[in-house]
């Protein structure tokens, strides 16, 4: 009889720390998750982008914009109105890499080898490094370079600074 109420006590006991343990462990996580994707809902959403391109192989290209769609899911889809890249659109992914900054890779189709001249298909590549400055605004750089059709073989283009303002509805 004693040894019964023992077993179950002792029982009761085990029970309760992998109980108490789990819930620890479980409350520690969604902290955790909670946090990261806080940091990921500030830059959700579409920007309307200043590009100021640093001289390079092809010349000094004047300002230009853009805009840049970042989807929670991690995807972005980017338009831009440089001639050089054309009308096409440029499909990407972001990561947030520290408190407030994101990286992101952003490919698009183009048809003229800008440094050759030659025709053809080839990649335009951009990675930027974006600094979130405000709720409704980032500013950063990017490393932009040219690639082959299948986005290998890549050889770099030059710098730019952007900097960038939400699109809201008023």
């Amino acid at each position: 009889m004693i040894n019964k109420k023992i077993f179950t006590v002792l029982g009761t006991i085990v029970a309760l720390t992998i109980v108490s343990s789990w819930l620890a462990q479980n409350k520690a996580n969604s902290q955790d998750l909670q946090e990261r994707n806080l940091g990921q809902e500030k830059i959700v959403g579409t920007w309307r982008v200043s590009v100021d391109v640093d001289p390079n192989p092809i010349g000094d290209p004047p300002i230009f914009y853009a805009y840049a769609t970042f989807h929670e899911d991690g995807t972005l889809i980017e338009s831009s109105s440089y001639s050089l890249e054309g009308s096409r659109p440029g499909h990407g992914v972001w990561k947030k890499i520290g408190k407030n900054q994101f990286k992101a890779t952003i490919e698009k189709f183009i048809e003229l080898n800008p440094i050759t001249q030659e025709t053809g298909i080839f990649v335009f590549r951009i990675e930027p490094v974006i600094n979130l400055t405000g709720e409704n605004s980032y500013q950063g750089s990017e490393q932009v370079f040219l690639c082959n059709n299948a986005g290998e073989e890549c050889q770099s283009l030059g710098t730019a600074r952007i900097q960038s303002s939400r699109l809201k509805v008023d």
